[in-house]
């Protein structure tokens, strides 16, 4: 509410994932239809059971592979999965709850007490579907796209990967699939454990247990939804900004610190000096998530737009409010923020190298008080206890004193609008089912996916909200020394390979080459779990709702920040954030670290399938998070984590030449007919790729009888990734690595290995000359 409330409960899990499919599709002479539009379009619930693969309705009847069966009786028909989905015979369906079923060559209508389900036909969505075409690949992340006839000479990827594509269906929470993700699923199986069984006992397992249990305590949430009332009243009843400041001030037992919801204090780490903390003033999130949203709306605006807008509306009238008074809210609160985003870096700003010279400027604690005008800073600083700290730094530079412009009585009716969306948007976390049900159905409305239940739901806020209490459980059980072993001498290894390809390089002069040399000497290896967790020991969940773990959770947070001024980074722990369970490795610049997590190497690690595999995978994977500390936006960062320019001149100009090379063939890529792709956005993550492969085969020109053929298949396949439309769209939009079609056939012919082990010739669709190529390292 008014107070902290963190990600830690309402953080939206938009990493999930996105579905575009018919309603249905003609199976012979039977119209399938999606079980869960059917009934829901005909006012039913539909409990989606993700172990069993079963809908159900009312508690009478059950969809399943095993048939369609009302009151135990089986009445014909059966549910397949389709991307994700279940599917059934619509004239089943609709005997169930016996409604009438017509149906035409163009699908079919369900009609149940005055409600109807209109069910349109795959050739319908065929000829709407716009993710075809596309060069020099077509997306072949994409099923609808796949042609088992393709040569690998053409689309490597693709021909690699046809069968598989065509075999396996996207599981329900997710917009994309891949084979590692497996290992996700061994994960959160045995995660489930942990949080149910009580037999388990310690702190951490108390910890998690608890907030497992509140996240599904539908009594309790249903409770805390008056909270959010009681305080979008408090907040309207505000009448001066004298009055507004009181509120964001106040405190109690309860809510022991003020709130800062325009300006966000905290202690952090910065680029300059790595090792020390610093006291931080940043800018908030954004409703349209991007500041340049509120110049020009993209498309996937305009479903955050609407999306969010529905949302408001929703909760709100279970609040008492009109439609015609949320939108009114929510517009307000718009215009708020479209008076700040002209002053804040769009998402494509920050992706760029060129950021890290445009922010984390230093000042002064005075002078940030006086920029901030009417907005009550010293008092929030001096409640949150991080006054002293001696060095102060503004995130965006500029953006404290254009606050202090536009906190004003002017203003203050939308400034309140803002606050009251805000609340709204925050209860999606922690209030009743019905709510949490409308963020489903945003998610899916915006990203495709259907979520697959409630129970996951719940293990995936524990998951990421206890991240490393989470790890620390799963490490006492499951962890092991031997491989953790294995793993770093296979990180030293290449390490070594790669010191040896940065001597050979032919373009670096010696003076930067020795700079480079020094800082890969100094990386430091992170793998499997840390040898050290942080203690979370004081945290009390027990017996508590979501509301009041969320102000515990703000407060244990703020007194780390307290202990935290002033004070040295202490670099026995892994950097916050980071989840040893992910199937994911990274970089971190401001330690010069490489971090393979234990999910990425329950995915990947298996030395009994090969070397050719082994070097496919996982060190690929570790050459590519080494590479990131020679990409265009790690390479500004000196052995010990600081920002520090260390290259002369003349190497910073050929470097430069040589990213836009890679910039320019991307640039021209489009995933589907009419797609503009951007280089720039995607050069940090195509340069690392390159590195890594560059420095695997590097390693296997030296291992006898290297079988490159199962290397290079191998490659493809551990990309192998099944994606819906939307979430590939929206990757272009927001993310910074190539979709995964393109970290195969963008990548492999840069090689010789590649062209030669397959025979590639000039005219093929794999080919790319070598005066063309665009390799950095």
């Amino acid at each position: 509410m008014k107070k902290r409330i963190f990600a830690f409960i309402t953080a939206v899990l938009m990493s999930a994932n996105t579905v575009l499919a018919a309603d249905g599709f003609w199976q012979g002479d039977k119209l399938e239809a999606s079980v869960r539009d059917v009934y829901e379009e005909l006012g039913k619930e539909v409990v989606w059971d993700a172990e069993n693969k079963t809908a159900s309705v009312d508690g009478k009847i059950f969809v399943s592979a095993d048939g369609i069966a009302v009151n135990g009786e089986n009445i014909g028909g059966t549910g397949t999965l389709v991307n994700g989905r279940m599917y059934a015979p619509a004239e089943f369906l609709a005997k169930s709850l016996g409604a009438e079923f017509t149906s035409d060559d163009n699908g079919g209508v369900i009609s149940f007490n005055g409600a109807q389900a209109v069910i349109s036909t795959a050739e319908e969505q065929a000829e709407e579907w716009k993710y075809g075409g596309g060069t020099p690949w077509v997306d072949s992340n994409l099923k609808e796209n796949i042609d088992k006839s393709v040569s690998l000479k053409d689309d490597f990827n693709m021909a690699v990967n046809a069968d598989w594509m065509l075999d396996t269906e996207i599981p329900a929470g997710y917009s994309r699939y891949m084979k590692e993700l497996s290992a996700d699923t061994k994960i959160a199986s045995r995660l489930r454990k942990f949080f149910t069984d009580k037999s388990i006992k310690g702190k951490n397992a108390e910890l998690v247990q608890s907030l497992y249990s509140a996240l599904l305590d539908w009594d309790a949430r249903a409770k805390i939804t008056q909270r959010f009332k009681d305080d979008i009243k408090d907040i309207e009843s505000i009448s001066s900004l004298e009055e507004l400041n009181e509120y964001l001030l106040y405190t109690d037992e309860e809510t022991k610190y003020p709130a800062s919801p325009f300006v966000d204090c905290g202690i952090s780490v910065i680029f300059s000096d790595s090792s020390k903390y610093v006291f931080v003033a940043n800018d908030p999130g954004l409703i349209l998530e991007d500041a340049a949203e509120y110049d020009e709306m993209s498309e996937y605006g305009e479903k955050i737009y609407e999306g969010k807008k529905q949302l408001v509306e929703k909760i709100m009238g279970r609040y008492g409010y009109t439609k015609e008074q949320a939108d009114d809210y929510f517009e307000s609160a718009l215009e708020w923020e479209s008076l700040i985003a002209p002053v804040l870096f769009t998402n494509e700003e920050v992706n760029s190298p060129d950021i890290l010279e445009k922010i984390f400027k230093n000042t002064t604690m005075d002078a940030l008080y006086s920029d901030a005008g009417a907005y009550p800073l010293k008092a929030i600083v001096e409640g949150l206890g991080l006054e002293a700290s001696n060095t102060v730094v503004e995130a965006t530079p500029g953006y404290v004193k254009h606050i202090g412009r536009i906190y004003n009585e002017d203003n203050l009716e939308i400034i309140k609008a803002d606050l009251i969306v805000g609340d709204v948007l925050a209860s999606l976390g922690m209030t009743d089912k019905e709510t949490l049900d409308d963020y489903f159905d945003y998610v899916e409305s915006v990203m495709g996916v259907e979520m697959s239940g409630y129970a996951d739901y719940a293990a995936n806020k524990v998951k990421g909200s206890l991240s490393e209490v989470v790890a620390e459980l799963y490490v006492e059980k499951y962890g092991n020394d031997e491989v953790k072993a294995e793993v770093t001498q296979l990180c030293k290894e290449i390490i070594d390979e790669y010191k040896i390809m940065l001597n050979e390089n032919d373009w670096l002069t010696d003076q930067t080459k020795k700079k480079a040399v020094e800082k890969l000497d100094s990386i430091k290896i992170n793998v499997a779990y840390p040898d050290k967790f942080r203690d979370y020991s004081s945290l009390d969940f027990k017996g508590k709702d979501l509301y009041e773990i969320s102000l515990e959770t703000a407060d244990f947070v703020i007194e780390q920040e307290r202990s935290r001024v002033n004070g040295t980074v202490d670099r026995s722990y892994w950097s916050e954030g980071m989840s040893p369970l992910d199937v994911n490795a990274c970089y971190s610049s401001q330690d010069n670290s490489i971090n393979i997590f234990l999910g990425e190497i329950e995915a990947l690690y298996d030395p009994s399938q090969g070397l050719e595999t082994l070097y496919a995978g996982l060190g690929t994977t570790i050459g590519h998070e080494i590479s990131h500390a020679f990409d265009p936006m790690g390479a500004q960062f000196d052995k010990d984590g600081n920002l520090n320019n260390w290259w002369t001149d003349e190497d910073k100009a050929a470097f430069k030449e040589k990213t836009q090379k890679l910039i320019d063939f991307y640039d021209e890529v489009q995933p589907y007919a009419g797609c503009e792709y951007r280089g720039e956005f995607v050069q940090g993550e195509v340069v690392a790729d390159l590195g890594g492969m560059k420095c695997i085969l590097n390693l296997a020109k030296k291992k006898e009888n290297f079988d490159y053929d199962k290397f290079f298949k191998t490659y493809a396949s551990v990309w192998s990734t099944l994606s819906r439309g939307e979430i590939e769209e929206y990757l272009i939009m927001v993310d910074e690595h190539p979709l995964h079609y393109l970290r195969v056939n963008a990548v492999v012919p840069q090689f010789d290995e590649f062209i030669e082990t397959y025979g590639i010739e000039e005219g093929d669709g794999m080919y790319i000359a070598p005066k063309d190529r665009f390799l950095v390292w």
